[in-house]
């Protein structure tokens, strides 16, 4: 058994109930907690202050970047320049609190080359957004909050009532796109967050009456803004691509992750939150509290 020394939350259970109580959870969390209990501990508990990362500033300002041009695409049916969208980028950015270094950072990625490519490919046949950015919430069995916000929905098939949501994501796309493809269960723990996150929205979006009206999820996409930094086997794509994954997700898989939110909030309403058996370099060599777990 595990001593005062070992772990510090001993005897803090009565604390830690009262700080669950009101909890709610969104893709993120479910992930986090299936990625490590004891850092989401620290991070969604807790909710310990961490240093600023790039990658984080910099999709966050390219995020709020592109709701505002396609907000301004939906206001005026003519989709924005590239000179748009960096000043909405560099605005935001400003927003972000970060340091000058990670500024400066942020603001190079964004004046490159692949940031400006992207967009030049996207501007080529826009698609007007029915909704950007739309905060969702359900209850669901056992009174679990589960929410999530989409970045954009648009049309699929306006006839048949269909619609595509699509995520954006700035990180590199390879590692992604072979998990996705690799992927068998949504439990599993090589599972892919980003596949999760998509039946998520799926899940959110036709259990909110409110927000479906009758239309259904006819399919997902990730939308990597960086290209592919290699090819990939048995498929066209080559190094340099830029890629929209689209993920078909079935009434099965909702399915399979309300049961995944429902186990996972019982872990922590029963204080689950313990460390990883054994240190796993991917996982706590990029955590914010590795010094102090």
């Amino acid at each position: 058994d595990l001593t005062d020394s070992e772990d510090p939350f001993i005897g803090t259970e009565a604390i830690l109930s009262d700080l669950i109580c009101n909890l709610s959870l969104n893709p993120t969390r479910v992930n986090n907690y299936m990625s490590c209990r004891r850092k989401f501990l620290y991070n969604d508990v807790l909710k310990l202050p961490a240093a600023k990362k790039r990658s984080l500033v910099f999709g966050n300002s390219v995020h709020k970047a592109l709701e505002e041009t396609y907000s301004e695409f939906k206001r005026r049916g003519k989709f924005p320049n590239f000179k748009f969208f960096l000043e909405a980028f560099e605005n935001e950015l400003k927003m972000q609190g970060a340091d000058s270094s990670i500024e400066l950072d942020c603001l190079n990625k964004a004046n490159g080359p692949v940031l400006r490519e992207w967009f030049d490919l996207a501007s080529k046949n826009p698609i007007l957004p029915i909704d950007l950015e739309k905060k969702l919430i359900t209850t669901l069995a056992g009174n679990i909050i589960f929410t999530g916000k989409y970045d954009k929905v648009e049309w699929e098939d306006e006839k048949k009532a269909l619609v595509r949501i699509l995520d954006y994501k700035t990180g590199k796309p390879d590692a992604h796109i072979k998990s996705i493809d690799r992927c068998k269960l949504l439990s599993s723990a090589d599972c892919d967050g980003y596949l999760r996150q998509l039946v998520a929205y799926k899940l959110l979006f036709e259990k909110d009456r409110k927000e479906s009206m009758g239309r259904k999820v006819g399919s997902l996409a990730l939308v990597f803004i960086e290209p592919l930094s290699a090819g990939l086997a048995r498929s066209s794509l080559k190094k340099g691509d830029y890629v929209s994954k689209s993920v078909p997700v079935s009434d099965e898989m909702v399915g399979e992750l309300e049961k995944i939110i429902k186990d996972v909030w019982r872990g922590i309403k029963e204080l689950q939150f313990e460390k990883l058996i054994e240190r796993d370099e991917d996982i706590c060599g990029k955590c914010d509290f590795d010094d102090i777990c």
